[in-house]
């Protein structure tokens, strides 16, 4: 159903875009500000908090949003309803471009998992329900990361493959993707 209406206008994709990039930039920046409201007391990680080199400009300026962003919110509403214009008419194949607002969508979905599950444990530890202090080492961070990755992958293959969604295998082939070269940079650079 959902894949009808992305057909039917793709504007509503680039609308689903954006939104979704919206979400994990809002929550990444609210995941980032329980870290440095106390949580930095209890999980140290050794080459620095993770999203600190994305939105240190943006946070050292009190912005609410980088110009790099609102230029690639801006690109998305304009280049995905093209893409979607051509990939049917032009080209014939509505399917492929399914699977690239697909993967664009659930990739960055995927990401914004990870945020909301940091976002639960940090107010958990900001609550009071942890003590101690952890210190992790960038593979340690990072190695959980493309395994959950690789697993998305698995399980959005399967739908894709049981629903015959091709919304579902973009997905699937994004996280299957991001994963790859994140355990490629992990293993070259930790």
């Amino acid at each position: 159903m959902i894949e009808a209406a992305l057909l039917a206008n793709p504007w509503y994709a680039a609308a689903l875009i954006v939104a979704v990039y919206l979400f994990g930039y809002a929550v990444a920046l609210y995941e980032a500000r329980l870290y440095l409201a106390g949580v930095d007391e209890h999980i140290v990680y050794r080459e620095g908090y993770p999203l600190a080199h994305e939105y240190a400009d943006t946070w050292a300026r009190r912005r609410p949003a980088s110009w790099r962003f609102v230029a690639l919110l801006a690109l998305v509403a304009v280049a995905v309803p093209l893409v979607g214009q051509l990939a049917a008419t032009r080209f014939s194949q509505p399917k492929l471009f399914l699977a690239i607002v697909g993967g664009l969508v659930l990739v960055d979905a995927a990401e914004s998992l990870e945020h909301l599950r940091n976002i639960a444990l940090y107010r958990a530890i900001l609550a009071g329900s942890a003590g101690g202090k952890i210190e992790l080492a960038r593979r340690a961070m990072l190695t959980p990361r493309y395994v959950e990755w690789y697993t998305l992958a698995t399980i959005l293959g399967a739908i894709a493959l049981v629903d015959a969604s091709w919304f579902c295998l973009g997905g699937a082939l994004g996280c299957l993707v991001a994963a790859q070269r994140l355990r490629d940079w992990v293993i070259v650079r930790t």
